[in-house]
């Protein structure tokens, strides 16, 4: 079956949001979190993290368009120039879920979800994780791109990284990650199989 533009665009919000959603393929959802300056804390689940560079460490994800109800997330962001990035594994998928929930200002998706906010004894830094995730992150924000479809592309500078060490082969190296899952479209959660581990590839590589 051909889909041409028009056809997407003719389809309901909710369908062409998944369909279109999928074309980008497996993805790891992670819950971001933030803090307004009233100390009013914020998580929401993102499943367009990516990576943008190692020196510094940069990592960018989008954001819907800013809306007058809710937009928590960006406004905290634009706000308190930090967030955090805690991994999903099978133990808390679906109550990472339900930060998907689009709640009041006033009230927090930790709560709503059952997850736990938690607070690194860091200087100058306010922003809660999630204690249930096996990996979390904390981003100073760097950048935000406004994109024509009114999207908004932040990158961030990592600060921290704090792993469970239950996940560490040595000091810098994960485990095989296969209690974490990833996650197609909107709704369809994977488990994540570990297959290999190859080389590093040199012009005079090859493989069987």
């Amino acid at each position: 079956m051909l889909f041409r533009k028009k056809d997407l665009t003719s389809l309901p919000s909710r369908t062409r949001a998944n369909l279109i959603n999928k074309m980008a393929g497996f993805k790891s959802p992670v819950l971001v979190g933030t803090i307004n300056r009233n100390g009013q804390n914020n998580l929401s689940i993102v499943s367009s993290l990516v990576h943008l560079g190692s020196s510094p460490g940069l990592l960018g994800m989008n954001l819907r368009p800013r809306t007058k109800m809710y937009s928590h997330t960006l406004k905290n962001i634009e706000s308190e120039k930090q967030f955090t990035v805690s991994f999903i594994d099978k133990s808390i998928y679906k109550k990472s879920h339900l930060c998907s929930a689009k709640l009041p200002a006033n009230e927090s998706e930790f709560q709503y979800s059952g997850l736990t906010p938690e607070f690194n004894n860091i200087a100058n830094w306010s922003t809660p994780h999630v204690a249930e995730s096996k990996i979390q992150i904390g981003l100073e924000l760097s950048d935000i791109f406004r994109l024509k479809n009114k999207c908004n592309f932040i990158v961030g500078e990592i600060s921290w990284i704090k792993i469970s060490d239950s996940l560490l082969e040595n000091k810098f190296d994960l485990k095989q990650l296969e209690s974490h899952v990833s996650i197609l479209g909107l709704y369809e959660y994977y488990e994540v199989n570990f297959i290999e581990k190859l080389m590093y590839v040199n012009v005079d590589s090859s493989v069987d």
